[in-house]
């Protein structure tokens, strides 16, 4: 009896949120389901778009203060009053609690270097356990940016709610920094849109780059400074993040080089892909000739647009590929090549900022968040300019950095290609550092250049730590 007892109640309990839900049919609903019974209480969670838990509380309150059926709001005096609902229902003699739950769905705008910045900045930091510490870690963190960090987004910080598995990969990059630089951190600045006149002297040009010092935040701690390159992504096991993004014409250095590479280019897409295209009828008679004589490009441009994407990537797998042609550039200046990759990634030239009273490390926040498992904050990857700098000296006492092809794929441009991808390793000796691969990103990219990125080897982050 005692059981079938406590099924009802639960049972009652699904229902009468269910019920509240469906009373406000604008609001998305996405489960509700039972979770506990202590003492006079039932909990149930709800789960929905973060952004909506507000407003659907609130309106969950004012009906429920109308109703006229039975049921009864009571106030929430803790700081759970606008995330969860607390009411009585006429189908339940327990009273019965509602906690609304995140979907863990990110919004359009990323708020992760916001996020890292403000939770460095915060005593103490500590992973939160479950749903109502990391709500109230949400809260704490976005009451404290506007007296802490300097040239952030109002959008960024509007986003914090709606990004719980950004927040948690902050949490974790944000201990690994506290512990990087000693402490927490007294201010931070957002470097994304403009370096702030107390950071400005730690703006670098070099390698054709004016923001060579990739800090996408500086922590400011006591009179030292911390530039903090952000990375993230979910599990400790998940594929690392692209940690250079570059079009492939900024990497020559050699002016020769630079205009046969925008030669081949032009060469390729009017020779090739307009020509094929013509003959295939997929455009008219004379599209060729009309992408020839145009020497601004916006001709060749706009026919190169109108084609659809399988073809476009047939011609990049195929024996004429352009990629073929950018590997053989890529041989001509292999070693200048390989070192400006090498500094793009791995910036030991910061280290000459040290005089300033300046530090940097590349930090790769990890952690996730989800309806059924709560937050989830694992331990960041962090590598500091010392110890890159360290590193790479004995590394570089019997060995030079050099750039070759993959030779574990089918490249573009041979028989057998089925991607539309030049794959290149950067070595150093015979441990692989980077893995390279220059690609178009999506038909947006057609009409520009294609990109290259580059992604740390397990074995060389190894290598770095120690290991």
């Amino acid at each position: 009896m005692r059981f079938t007892r406590f099924l009802t109640e639960s049972q009652n309990a699904v229902q009468a949120a269910t019920e509240i839900a469906k009373a406000l049919p604008s609001f998305e609903v996405i489960d509700t389901k039972y979770v506990k019974e202590t003492g006079k209480r039932i909990t149930v969670t709800q789960t929905m778009p973060d952004a909506k838990r507000r407003p659907f509380v609130q309106a969950a309150n004012d009906w429920l203060q109308k109703n006229k059926d039975g049921y009864e709001y009571i106030e929430i005096k803790s700081n759970r009053a606008t995330k969860d609902i607390h009411f009585k229902s006429p189908t339940s003699d327990k009273e019965i609690y509602i906690q609304t739950k995140p979907d863990g769905k990110r919004g359009s705008t990323d708020p992760n270097e916001l996020m890292t910045a403000v939770l460095a900045c915060v005593p103490r930091l500590t992973a939160p356990s479950d749903l109502e510490a990391l709500d109230a870690m949400v809260d704490s963190a976005k009451a404290l940016v506007p007296s802490k960090i300097f040239d952030y987004a109002a959008n960024e910080l509007a986003a914090f709610d709606g990004d719980y598995t950004n927040f948690c990969q902050a949490i974790s990059a944000a201990m690994a920094i506290q512990d990087f630089i000693g402490g927490t951190a007294d201010k931070a600045y957002i470097t994304g849109r403009v370096w702030h006149r107390d950071i400005q002297k730690f703006k670098m040009n070099a390698y054709g780059m004016k923001d060579f010092n990739s800090s996408d935040i500086v922590l400011k701690r006591g009179t030292k400074f911390y530039g903090i390159s952000l990375k993230k992504k979910d599990r400790p096991t998940t594929a690392d993040p692209t940690i250079l993004n570059k079009s492939v014409g900024s990497v020559f250095e050699d002016p020769n080089l630079i205009s046969d590479y925008n030669d081949s280019i032009r060469n390729f897409m009017i020779n090739r892909v307009i020509a094929v295209a013509e003959r295939a009828k997929m455009l008219e008679r004379g599209s060729k000739r009309k992408a020839e004589l145009d020497r601004t490009g916006k001709v060749w441009k706009n026919l190169i647009s109108r084609l659809p994407n399988d073809y476009f990537n047939r011609q990049l797998k195929g024996r004429f590929s352009i990629f073929k042609d950018i590997a053989e550039l890529f041989d001509k200046e292999a070693d200048s090549i390989a070192n400006t990759l090498m500094q793009l990634v791995l910036k030991t030239d910061i280290q000459q900022l040290k005089q300033f009273d300046f530090d940097f490390a590349l930090v790769t926040g990890i952690g996730n968040y989800g309806p059924r498992v709560g937050p989830v904050v694992s331990k960041a990857d962090l590598i500091g300019i010392d110890t890159i700098v360290e590193r790479m000296a004995e590394l570089a006492k019997n060995n030079s950095p050099k750039i070759e092809l993959d030779r574990s794929t089918v490249q573009p441009g041979d028989r057998g290609a089925t991607a539309a991808v030049l794959k290149l390793n950067l070595m150093m000796g015979t441990l692989k550092m980077l893995d390279i691969t220059i690609r178009y990103k999506g038909s947006a990219s057609w009409t520009s250049q294609p990109s290259i990125l580059a992604t740390m080897t397990r074995e060389f982050k190894d290598y770095l730590k120690g290991k």
